[in-house]
């Protein structure tokens, strides 16, 4: 009894281990993505060719 009691709360450590990272990628992604998105924003403000003389 002893025994299985152990490795449940193993394999429950372990699950509770692996949903962390699972969190902590999901929020390195969710910062990349919004990182991007502002920087998207910021060129979409800025015109493409500010030097450019039309004749």
């Amino acid at each position: 009894m002893t025994v299985f009691s152990h490795r449940r709360a193993v394999c429950i450590t372990a699950v509770v281990e692996l949903e962390n990272k699972r969190k902590e990628r999901a929020q390195l992604a969710y910062e990349r993505k919004k990182q991007l998105n502002k920087l998207r924003v910021k060129a979409e403000k800025k015109p493409r060719y500010e030097n450019v003389v039309e004749d």
